[in-house]
């Protein structure tokens, strides 16, 4: 019994220390989205921070940005990011 108790114990510390871990991550995220939208008045620089942050923040593989245009209503690529790089 106790050491069903303890392998429990240790199981329930891993998973909170990951869970601190993600939280710090994320929240390392959200920090320099903010830091780089206040330093920036250019838009399509604060677009390419909003994508690379929704990368980072969620752990995906990439996210592309959509939007439609004044001339099109078919929307149009703005920004394409792949975790680890950066392409406008």
């Amino acid at each position: 019994m106790l050491g069903t108790d303890f392998n429990e114990w240790r199981t329930s510390s891993r998973r909170a220390g990951g869970a601190r871990a993600e939280r710090g991550r994320l929240r390392d995220a959200i920090t320099r989205f903010g830091e780089a939208l206040a330093a920036t008045h250019d838009v399509n620089q604060q677009l390419s921070v909003i994508v690379e942050a929704a990368v980072e923040a969620t752990d995906a593989a990439g996210a592309r940005l959509l939007a439609a245009t004044a001339q099109s209503s078919k929307p149009v690529n703005l920004i394409q990011e792949e975790s680890g790089s950066r392409s406008t």
